[in-house]
C-alpha cells in the first residue's frame, strides 16, 4: 500500500519474500525505492490499474498492478495506491 505522499505504508509477507526486503526496509520509505515507476504513480491519470515493473533488492524485476484509489474510497483517507501480483489464468486446463 502506498500513501499519498507515494510513501510505502505496508506490504505484504508474501511480497516481502518476493522482493527480498525486511519490512523495516520499506515501510516508511519513499516508493522510488523500489523503482521510478511506482514513485511516480502518484501523478498517474489511470484510476482502474496499471502494471508497473517494481525493481527488488537483487535488482530484478516483478511486475505487479498497481490500482489507484479515489480519495472517498482509501482506507483512512490516507491509502492513495494498491500494488498485488497479476493472476494470469491459462484459458486452457489440464481437463480439456
Amino acid at each position: 500500500m502506498l500513501d499519498w505522499q507515494a510513501n510505502i505504508v505496508e506490504v505484504s509477507e508474501s511480497l516481502l519474500q518476493q522482493f527480498g526486503y525486511d519490512v523495516i526496509e520499506l515501510v516508511g520509505k519513499s516508493a522510488n525505492l523500489l523503482g521510478e515507476k511506482v514513485g511516480k504513480l502518484q501523478k498517474s491519470p489511470y484510476w482502474q490499474g496499471e502494471e508497473v515493473e517494481v525493481i527488488t533488492k537483487n535488482g530484478n524485476t516483478i511486475t505487479l498492478m498497481a490500482q489507484r484509489l479515489r480519495r472517498y474510497e482509501a482506507i483512512d483517507k490516507q491509502i492513495h495506491y494498491l500494488l498485488f501480483p497479476i493472476i494470469k489464468i491459462n484459458p486452457i486446463s489440464s481437463n480439456g
